[in-house]
């Protein structure tokens, strides 16, 4: 039984633990990945670039690094800094900057840049796109990103692979959004548990790029650490409208590769269907027919492809009275060739209101109540809903949605158009290729001097016990919104963490953030559930911005717990509720035995100075998070790594992804009859 595609590109980046890891995490049975790409977008992007240059900063040592400005316009001045701040920096490190308005950074890098073979990480879940390219991505933190800038190795943990085997060939009413469905049906609520979903070639020649893109983009939707589709014929097509047929090779995975766990998907019996609001539950789009609807919503994932499908079931009929269609286009690509190809003209003429992103889209949704369908709207469709306004969103192909919106309510579009099956056209694979809006990197960027701009909180390293004040008793359940009030004035500081840091704990302690600057730092103590709620890096920041080495919690959210540990801090759990209820704020706190005494599964001996008392906690750290916590962070392991490998400047490049990349493996190519083709990992 052959390896799949997946385990290969692990094995094919697979490099030793670098800096202070070296050696840390084997027992573990954690891998370090070479990462190749970084997609830094979405709002937190430039928390990126400025933990990069709190690791030291200077070039990046990666092949690609795509730094995306808001898609959007730009509101406040706040936003013009961010933006003129990413593409300072962006030249600075020699980074390619997609400019404000160019669109999504899933779209922009898909588009441009993304190519078989390669890594990939980003920040949003956007990057899990790629797979569809036959690229490995994967979501990380701020903090893990900046350190894969600066050449660290990207440290996950052995992960399985589940292979799907698609079979058959899909109707012309169903599409990768039915795919995605069908598969959350079988998979039940745990989904994929984490794993790799890797599609086996032999089904995956039926679906479109366009429908894997689909499928892809939805990993964390499917419980999955990443989708990761073949490199065939397809893909070869794709690239090649995209006027990059240089970067495709062919890669793939025989039905019988070796996987942890398989499933097959007859998609030929697949039929419409449609992903509730109330309860998510997925059914036939013939079994709810007649539900009413009051909008139609296709979202900012959906590429040109999908539109000239939606356009092409409404057949020139117009949208419904009662329904509020609305169109989000998400890159400029997408927009210029949809108007190019006429599809814009055909949605206007219909009645769509086309407007640029979700934000738009979904204030233009607002005023009608009821129930929308929807298409592409982002990560977590079927919660983007918002029931506060009255309004809730189904989930549904772009066929599914044509029909619906023609219809008034959620329609099989089998029914409306019965015996229309297949709609044969001329294929059109070209795009409209314009790059104006990247900025790529240049041999002698302009010297402009270091960021000036509020930075990262640097960790210390452990280097002798730890003493501090006990700063804060929280009560149980006090969730990240809490930590950090998120409003109107934070938010647009987000980017600024020692402005942003003044809101710590603003509604419990308002005398928290002097006491923590008078004390130079200190403690957190808590009860259950400390840290819980989205996962917004912010919270951990301001934690670390004003000194705050350890929490000592009952509980913790893993998230939280693990933000706060790539910064140096200490997530501490109390053995037993009775040590919670004796600590009191003001005390102070001491653990004599660090940083030897930080050893896997070994309790911690914390001592109440103030008290005269003392608690066993446990800190539930890896061998390799002991590394980092020793280090005082991640960011200070890059720039230790990045100093010992002395700086060397990558290869100049045009960041187009053209460049070998040593997979070491290769399937047969399709029709062409030149065998198998292996990569020489010498040219690498």
């Amino acid at each position: 039984m052959s390896k799949g595609l997946t385990h290969h590109l692990i094995e094919s980046h697979r490099v030793a633990f670098g800096g202070p890891l070296d050696g840390a995490g084997a027992g573990d049975g954690a891998l370090a990945l070479r990462i190749d790409h970084a997609l830094v977008d979405g709002p937190d992007g430039s928390l990126v670039l400025r933990a990069f240059e709190a690791a030291g900063g200077g070039r990046i040592a990666i092949e690609l690094a795509l730094v995306c400005g808001a898609p959007g316009a730009l509101c406040g001045i706040e936003s013009a800094q961010e933006q003129i701040y990413l593409e300072r920096t962006s030249r600075r490190c020699r980074a390619t900057f997609s400019r404000s308005g160019n669109g999504i950074g899933s779209h922009v890098y898909c588009s441009r840049f993304a190519a078989p073979g390669r890594t990939a990480l980003g920040i949003e879940s956007g990057i899990a796109a790629c797979g569809a390219l036959g690229v490995l991505g994967f979501v990380a933190s701020e903090v893990e990103v900046a350190a894969a800038l600066a050449g660290l190795p990207y440290t996950m943990p052995r992960t399985e692979v589940l292979g799907v085997a698609l079979v058959g060939r899909p109707s012309a009413w169903v599409g990768g959004q039915d795919v995605v469905l069908e598969l959350k049906r079988r998979l039940g609520g745990r989904g994929a548990g984490g794993r790799v979903i890797e599609v086996l070639t032999s089904g995956a020649r039926a679906l479109t790029v366009s429908d894997r893109l689909s499928v892809a983009r939805r990993a964390a939707e499917l419980g999955a650490r990443a989708v990761v589709f073949p490199s065939d014929e397809e893909t070869r097509r794709f690239l090649k409208g995209q006027g990059r047929e240089a970067d495709w090779k062919a890669l793939g995975s025989e039905s019988d590769a070796e996987c942890d766990q398989r499933l097959e998907l007859d998609v030929a019996t697949l039929e419409p269907l449609v992903a509730r609001a109330d309860g998510g539950d997925v059914m036939r789009a013939r079994e709810i027919v007649g539900r009413p609807i009051r909008g139609v919503w296709i979202g900012r994932d959906a590429d040109v492809e999908d539109l000239t499908r939606f356009v092409r079931r409404l057949r020139g009929r117009k949208v419904h009275p009662d329904v509020n269609l609305v169109v989000a286009v998400g890159s400029r690509q997408v927009w210029q060739t949809a108007a190019r190809r006429g599809v814009l003209a055909e949605l206007i003429a219909a009645g769509a209101r086309v407007v640029h992103g979700d934000e738009d889209a979904r204030q233009a949704m607002h005023p009608y109540q009821g129930v929308a369908l929807g298409f592409g709207v982002g990560p977590g469709a079927s919660e983007a809903g918002d029931p506060a306004m009255g309004w809730e969103l189904d989930v549904a192909g772009p066929e599914v949605c044509a029909a619906s919106a023609v219809a008034g309510v959620i329609m099989d579009p089998r029914v409306l158009d019965p015996g229309q099956g297949e709609i044969v056209t001329e294929p059109d694979e070209s795009q409209v290729l314009d790059d104006g809006l990247l900025i790529r990197p240049v041999t002698d960027p302009p010297s402009e001097g270091p960021s000036a701009a509020p930075g990262i909180p640097l960790g210390r390293p452990i280097e002798g016990p730890l003493r501090g004040t006990v700063l804060l008793k929280a009560p149980d359940h006090l969730r990240i919104e809490q930590i950090l009030p998120w409003g109107p004035r934070t938010w647009r500081s987000r980017a600024r963490i020692p402005v942003l840091s003044h809101f710590t704990f603003a509604g419990l302690d308002a005398g928290f953030v002097a006491r923590a600057t008078s004390e130079g730092g200190g403690w957190v103590v808590a009860g259950a559930g400390f840290g819980a709620g989205p996962g917004r890096p912010q919270a951990a920041l301001v934690l670390a911005q004003l000194g705050v080495r350890a929490v000592l919690a009952c509980s913790l959210a893993p998230p939280f717990r693990r933000q706060f540990l790539l910064l140096g801090g200490l997530a501490l759990r109390f053995a037993a509720r009775e040590d919670y209820d004796h600590v009191a704020s003001g005390d102070e706190l001491e653990i004599p035995d660090l940083a030897d005494g930080l050893e896997v599964q070994k309790p911690l001996v914390v001592r109440n100075l103030t008290q005269g008392t003392q608690y066993t906690v446990r800190h539930e750290l890896s061998t390799r998070e002991i590394a980092v916590a020793r280090a005082g962070g991640l960011l200070p392991v890059a720039a230790t790594f990045r100093s010992a490998a002395g700086r060397r400047p990558t290869p100049d490049r045009d960041q187009r992804s053209r460049g070998p990349v040593a997979v070491g493996w290769a399937m047969p190519r399709t029709g062409n009859g030149n065998g198998t083709r292996r990569v020489d990992e010498r040219t690498c």
